[in-house]
């Protein structure tokens, strides 16, 4: 995550784009987060499909709401397996939208990075394009809107931390 700390020697201007860039750096970590499927479902991204399956439904079984006694503990528990069937059904349990969603988890690693200005005008240029392109594919194959606002939540900062980068 970034730094909220003003450069050495920086003005205020400065030092004020920086705390932004962190607030905004720390609510894209947090949206990313939320959209961590694997995590929801207590796996490693390169779980097979039928280990994928398998935590699916145990955690549907865990997480049946006649398992739980007060209606807090209830409501928990379908909220929670609302996101992790969201993440299942809709995304990881076909091909196509698993692998686009893969290339979304890695191109997390890289988010912070490429949000400051100290990032290499290609590696900013070959991010973007990626971030374009898996945005296209985000529509095209209707995966949830929460993927599509972090993916341009990020190219946001990208292009903030970079003007003069085109696509």
């Amino acid at each position: 995550r970034a730094s909220a700390q003003p450069r050495t020697g920086a003005s205020a201007a400065d030092a004020s784009d920086d705390a932004a860039r962190a607030r905004a750096l720390a609510s894209l970590a947090e949206l990313a987060d939320d959209n961590d499927y694997y995590s929801m479902l207590g796996v490693a991204a390169s779980v097979s499909d039928s280990a994928l399956a398998s935590a699916f439904k145990r955690l549907q079984t865990e997480l049946d709401p006649s398992r739980f006694d007060t209606r807090r503990d209830q409501r928990r528990a379908s909220s929670r397996f609302q996101k992790i069937n969201a993440a299942y059904v809709s995304v990881l349990q076909h091909k196509k939208k698993r692998s686009v969603y893969n290339s979304i988890v890695k191109l997390r690693a890289s988010y912070t990075s490429l949000a400051t200005p100290a990032a290499s005008a290609s590696s900013v240029r070959k991010a973007l394009k990626s971030m374009a392109k898996l945005l296209d594919e985000l529509t095209k194959h209707k995966m949830p809107t929460t993927l599509s606002t972090e993916l341009s939540m990020a190219v946001r900062l990208v292009r903030d931390a970079h003007p003069d980068a085109k696509k």
